[in-house]
């Protein structure tokens, strides 16, 4: 088989991938989401707010515990909740 065919010997390592630049955040706490999610949402009952704060964590960090969020996940969340249309 010609040089370079099929059966030649695999590369070293794959080409690093192109990321997006890192976007620089403002650094939360849980507390400080909590309150701007609840923030107008007093009439609503508590397990609407719960799931959509669950819902927001989910999204914000898939698969993450929240207990594990650092102060610029929280600050994530932040940006997060400053996006939704209430």
């Amino acid at each position: 088989m010609a040089e370079g065919g099929a059966r030649a010997a695999p590369p070293a390592s794959r080409p690093p991938a192109r990321r997006a630049p890192a976007v620089a955040v403002e650094e939360s706490t849980l507390e400080e989401c909590w309150g701007l999610l609840c923030k107008g949402r007093e009439n609503e009952p508590r397990a609407k707010v719960e799931q959509a704060w669950f819902d927001l964590l989910d999204k914000t960090a898939p698969g993450k515990d929240s207990g594990d969020f650092t102060p610029a996940d929280w600050g994530l969340v932040k940006a997060a909740l400053d996006d939704l249309p209430f």
